[in-house]
């Protein structure tokens, strides 16, 4: 039975992981911008900022007041160039040295009392990409004069692409120093992280959707190794690429990251869309076209409308996951929402301020939302995968049942089909040894017997030689069954009785299990063959008793007897006893003065 039977309780776990991502976000933005409060730093709220213009004379500058955050999309849209910011800081004996942390898009450098004390990496083509990283500038006690000094902050950036100064930190030295090592501690650790997760994520699901041939892994391979493309502009800040081509590169890794992850979700809910596939592949294609014909001066509008559409395609499919998960209660969709939603609530958070006009987001997590997506995806295609192999196994172990047992049932059928062949050949070696007395010996003794009617005591003896015949051919031949060669001996003991005055009495109640085979059979009727004989010849009996029944075989006369200890047991006694083993059977002989009786018992 499943956690989550009802809508409505599905719909209120949703509800509450919902919620849990969006906590989760907004304490990661907390956590990443705690060391400004931690170490008592001060928040500069407002500076004087001039555009510097290519050429122009720095001495005649239009200085106004502005506030911080400085976002030039807002306050100075498509400018590109250089905005000098600043500011006075007071200095008296006995105060430690003070220090400057800011936050700048994309690069800053910090000049005190004329003198520049340094920058955040090149100032020009292919220039430092800090994205709000935070800059650390120390100044020294040497460096500060007593009273008023005049620092001045240089920040240079590109027009739509939200450049500008984000953050000013002042503060005692070395308050300042901890500070920034916290951040460069945590920025570097969670971008870092990020991008080594993203491709160690992508590299593996590039090997399963090798070995898998699945275009859905691939798929899901292909959106992470895409997304490395614009984590690593984050992370691989200082790496001196020209600005046509790694902003380009990174907007189309953007827009090509989610349209994979778009086919990869359609694939893992099985949507029934069979032209989804051709409007990514035309969606991709035109994105490229247009990143690559877009002039410099548009192209963060250009990209920003296409990222858009991606947002509303991821919004669509979280949507649909939710729904899905609330109707059909299958932990997959759940996943898939969740994932997808922390995609969205990372987004959201850097781009509500901007979209508000407060200006951009600190610290900058958009990137961890999609990191957040592959790595539950990749947790629940590796859960997957384990439950088909698992599933594979128990498929593989009842399969190796199924082959054991229909080979057992194989064996048993060629064994069956092997005693049904040994059965015909012995059936058929009968048939013709039967052929060969009847035609053969039985002829020569039919042909005596015309001879000898000269002779009626040897026609006697050749007569009575046919019927031993009849009756071996009787036993021989296949068609015949026990209870056949039973009436068949019955009838020639009754003859052989009657002619030596002897009364025969023939009690049949049943058949030993042993008759059930031809060999076994025949030695019952020769055991009752043999035993009456013998009574007959040399008990001097008057009657003789022939009783059998499914467990015992009985053979009694009223004769003289014999005593077992001084009369030697003859060629007879022996078969007796042979042919009573043969069948499974006991041998038991007793004999008086008033009788014999010979007793087979069947367990």
């Amino acid at each position: 039975m499943s956690v989550f039977p009802t809508p409505l309780s599905r719909f209120l776990m949703a509800l509450m992981g919902s919620l849990a991502i969006v906590l989760l976000t907004l304490g990661i933005s907390q956590w990443m911008a705690s060391p400004a409060k931690r170490y008592g730093l001060e928040s500069v709220g407002q500076l004087e900022c001039a555009v510097l213009s290519e050429g122009g004379d720095r001495d005649s500058l239009a200085w106004k007041r502005c506030s911080i955050p400085h976002n030039w999309d807002r306050v100075l849209p498509g400018y590109q160039g250089d905005v000098l910011y600043r500011m006075i800081l007071t200095s008296s004996s006995g105060m430690p040295p003070p220090g400057i942390l800011l936050a700048a898009s994309m690069n800053a450098a910090i000049r005190l009392n004329g003198q520049w004390l340094g920058n955040g990496g090149p100032m020009r083509e292919p220039m430092s990409r800090n994205w709000n990283h935070h800059l650390f500038f120390p100044l020294s006690a040497g460096q500060m004069k007593q009273g008023d000094n005049l620092v001045e902050i240089l920040v240079r950036g590109y027009a739509n692409n939200s450049s500008g100064l984000l953050r000013v930190y002042t503060g005692p030295l070395n308050s300042v120093r901890a500070a920034f090592r916290e951040f460069q501690v945590r920025g570097s650790f969670v971008g870092m992280a990020a991008w080594v997760a993203t491709g160690v994520v992508g590299l593996l699901a590039l090997f399963a959707s090798l070995l898998l041939r699945s275009r859905m892994v691939a798929c899901f391979a292909l959106g992470c190794m895409t997304s490395m493309v614009y984590l690593a502009d984050v992370v691989l800040v200082d790496v001196e690429i020209p600005r046509a081509i790694w902003e380009r590169a990174v907007q189309f890794s953007i827009v090509a990251s989610q349209g994979f992850f778009m086919l990869f979700i359609a694939r893992l809910l099985d949507l029934k869309m069979p032209r989804l596939e051709m409007i990514v592949s035309v969606y991709l294609l035109m994105g490229l076209v247009l990143l690559i014909l877009v002039p410099d001066s548009r192209l963060m509008p250009a990209a920003a409308l296409w990222e858009g559409i991606s947002l509303l395609m991821v919004l669509a499919a979280d949507l649909l996951a939710f729904i899905y998960w609330i109707s059909r209660g299958e932990g997959l969709y759940l996943a898939v929402a969740l994932g997808l939603l922390a995609s969205l609530a990372t987004c959201l958070h850097d781009w509500i301020p901007w979209v508000a006009g407060n200006g951009v987001a600190q610290p900058f997590i958009f990137y961890l939302g999609p990191v957040g997506f592959m790595v539950a995806m990749a947790a629940l295609l590796v859960s997957t995968l384990v439950s088909e192999a698992e599933r594979e196994r128990e498929m593989a172990r009842t399969l190796q049942g199924v082959v054991e047992r229909n080979e057992k049932g194989l064996q048993r059928i060629n064994r069956s089909m092997l005693d049904l062949w040994k059965d015909q050949a012995v059936r058929d070696e009968r048939d013709r040894i039967v052929r060969e007395l009847h035609d053969g010996l039985g002829g020569r003794l039919a042909a005596a017997a015309i001879d000898s009617s000269h002779d009626p005591a040897l026609q006697k003896e050749i007569r009575e030689a046919m019927d031993e015949l009849r009756f071996i051919m009787g036993a021989i031949d296949s068609d015949l069954d026990p209870g056949s060669l039973l009436v068949a001996c019955r009838s020639r003991m009754e003859r052989l009785a009657e002619c030596s005055g002897i009364q025969l009495e023939w009690q049949v109640e049943g058949l030993p299990r042993c008759m059930e085979f031809g060999e076994q059979a025949m030695h019952v009727i020769r055991i009752i063959q043999e035993g009456v004989t013998n009574a007959m010849r040399h008990s001097q009996a008057g009657r003789v008793q022939v009783r059998l029944d499914e467990n015992t075989l009985i053979i009694a006369d009223d004769g003289a007897g014999f005593d077992e200890k001084t009369v030697e047991k003859g060629r007879g006694l022996h078969n007796l006893h042979y042919r009573a083993q043969r069948t499974g059977g006991i041998f038991d002989l007793r004999s008086d003065s008033s009788g014999t009786m010979i007793r087979i018992s069947w367990p």
